[in-house]
């Protein structure tokens, strides 16, 4: 597991939480199945960024909010 992955886990699962959607709302929106949604918020696999790109616009958050987060893993 590369750390920048569970950084960004993180940053969308945050996200998420505050936004009151659920997560599975949110994948299906995007496009991606439970099986890697869920590699993905185990941060077992990388969020592409057009796949972060629609969950910030689903989210109504900056998508330098969650790329950011995944590009500097110690803030």
């Amino acid at each position: 597991m590369d750390p920048i992955d569970l950084v960004a886990a993180e940053a969308v699962r945050a996200a998420v939480r505050n936004s009151g959607v659920t997560q599975k709302a949110v994948a299906e929106s995007v496009g991606i199945s439970r099986a890697t949604w869920r590699r993905r918020m185990q941060g077992k696999s990388s969020f592409r960024i057009h796949e972060l790109g629609r969950i910030a616009a689903l989210l109504r958050v900056e998508l330098a909010t969650l790329v950011d987060a995944a590009m500097d893993p110690e803030s």
